[in-house]
C-alpha cells in the first residue's frame, strides 16, 4: 500500500495501526485483538512524506495481557519519528522486517523501532519490557539530508519497568548513516526490575560517520 504526501505528523497516522482508543491512540485504550499476524505488507508514501510511524501498536499502560499480535518479513519506508512503535505492548514479536527511510528529507530524531514501556520512581512500574525483536534489517533510517538530530536503530525504552518475559534483540543488520550522534541499540533499563533475561546478541552494527564535528557513535548503549 502507498499513501499520499503527509504534511502531519500526528501520531493517528500510520501504515498500520493496532489501537482502540475512544479519541485518540492512547486515549481510554480498549482491547485491539489478539494473534493477529501483519506479514508481507510494504508500506511507502509518496515524495517519501509518510506516516509519523510505519507500523504502530498501542496497549493501555494498565493491562498485561500478552496479545501476541506480530510484525513479520514486512518492508516500512518513508514514515517521520520510527519504523515500528510500540507503546506498553508486552512481549513484542517484530521479525524480518526491512525498515527504511531511503527518500525522507524530514528533519528530527529517528528510530527504526521503538518499544515504550515507560514507568514511574516512587509510583507504578509497567510491564512490558519483555520482547522478541529478531531478524530485522535496518537502515538509513534519516535519508536524505545532513540533520544532525539523533538516529537510533533500535530504541528499547524501560525506565522503571518489569516483567518476566526475555528480552531477545538478536540477529538484527542496522546500518546508520549519522551526522549526528547514533546509537545502534539503545537500552534504557533504569531502575529496572525485569526478572528474565536480556539479550543483546549476534547482531551486526555499522555505524558511518559523515559530519566533521564530533558527536558520539554507540554501537550499543546500556
Amino acid at each position: 500500500f502507498r499513501m499520499p504526501n503527509l504534511s502531519s505528523t500526528s501520531s493517528y497516522n500510520a501504515y498500520v495501526m493496532m489501537a482502540n482508543g475512544t479519541s485518540s491512540p492512547t486515549s481510554s485504550l480498549g482491547d485491539h485483538g489478539m494473534n493477529n499476524l501483519v506479514k508481507n505488507c510494504h508500506g511507502s508514501a509518496a515524495n517519501g512524506r509518510g506516516p509519523r510511524s510505519g507500523f504502530a501498536q498501542y496497549n493501555s499502560s494498565t493491562v498485561e495481557t500478552q496479545f501476541n499480535n506480530r510484525f513479520e518479513d514486512n518492508e516500512i519506508q518513508d514514515w517521520y519519528y520510527a519504523g515500528i512503535y510500540t507503546y506498553y505492548v508486552h512481549n513484542a514479536q517484530l521479525k524480518g522486517n526491512i525498515i527504511h527511510n531511503t527518500n525522507n528529507y524530514r528533519s528530527g530524531s529517528k528510530y527504526g523501532i521503538y518499544t515504550y514501556n515507560y514507568g514511574s520512581r516512587g509510583g507504578s512500574r509497567k510491564v512490558g519490557y519483555g520482547h522478541q525483536i529478531t531478524y530485522n534489517k535496518i537502515y538509513d533510517v534519516h535519508g536524505g539530508g545532513s540533520t544532525t538530530s539523533q538516529q537510533y536503530g533500535i530504541y528499547l525504552n524501560g525506565y522503571y519497568g518489569t516483567g518476566s518475559v526475555d528480552l531477545n534483540v538478536r540477529f538484527n543488520e542496522i546500518d546508520l548513516t549519522c551526522h549526528g550522534t547514533g546509537y545502534g541499540i539503545y537500552n534504557y533499563g533504569y531502575y529496572n526490575y525485569h526478572s528474565a533475561e536480556t539479550n543483546l546478541s549476534d547482531n551486526r552494527i555499522n555505524i558511518d560517520y559523515k559530519n566533521s564535528i564530533t558527536y558520539s557513535m554507540y554501537a550499543i548503549y546500556n
